[in-house]
């Protein structure tokens, strides 16, 4: 039984590291992603962008994810 026990410790270690490895490098790349397509634009035109929303539809568009989350939270 000792070496099911090392083989098993072994692979939950392997695993540990693969899963590590796997959330750094998606990190890593996600924050690459931002700062590359933020840097390309100014932050006056993201300002004018938000300001310049239609807001009924905004506001429907949260209610809707709200109660989506709600829903699916309940379920």
């Amino acid at each position: 039984m000792d070496s099911e026990e090392k083989k098993g410790k072994k692979t939950t270690k392997k695993q540990i590291i693969l899963r590590v490895l796997n959330i750094t490098v998606v990190v890593s790349f996600g924050i690459f992603l931002v700062y590359y397509l933020l840097n390309q634009i100014d932050i006056s035109d993201l300002k004018r962008a938000f300001l310049g929303m239609y807001m009924p539809t905004l506001i429907m568009a949260l209610l809707i994810m709200l109660i989506s989350n709600f829903f699916r939270a309940y379920r």
